[in-house]
């Protein structure tokens, strides 16, 4: 969501706006086409308005999906990513996002895809791992 300098997105001009135009009675209808929103938006605003009050014309954030491994199984998972995969009865010289996924499953019971993996090695350590490691399985 790109933000100006007050910090107020887009999103939030325009449903401050239309909140204020809904509280001076104007129609539905005007202050979609005044504000070049359907009319939909414009019943939402109004029904949002109703439900939280008049300062809920801004963004509510979204913080997403929970991780599915927890700070310590992630400091866990780093720490068995800093031995070779045959500490861990592998016979790969190098860590594949394979191993990791297989690693992850077998240790905490999570399941990753590759570019799960990839994420969540750059959330977790930064880059540390992901150079050394190859894309195969």
């Amino acid at each position: 969501m790109q933000r100006s300098q007050q910090g107020m997105s887009r999103r939030e001009r325009l449903r401050r706006q239309g909140y204020a135009l809904l509280r001076n009675n104007v129609p539905m209808t005007g202050i979609a086409s005044r504000l070049g929103v359907p009319k939909m938006t414009v019943w939402r605003w109004s029904e949002r308005m109703k439900r939280s009050g008049p300062q809920s014309w801004r963004d509510v954030p979204n913080p997403g999906r929970a991780p599915r491994l927890n700070e310590h199984q992630r400091e866990r998972l780093i720490e068995i990513l800093e031995r070779r995969p045959a500490a861990e009865g592998f016979s790969n010289e190098t860590w594949t996002q394979g191993l990791v996924i297989a690693v992850i499953r077998k240790e905490f019971g999570a399941r990753y895809s590759v570019s799960g993996v990839s994420t969540l090695l750059k959330s977790a350590h930064g880059d540390v791992f992901l150079p050394r490691m190859r894309s195969g399985r």
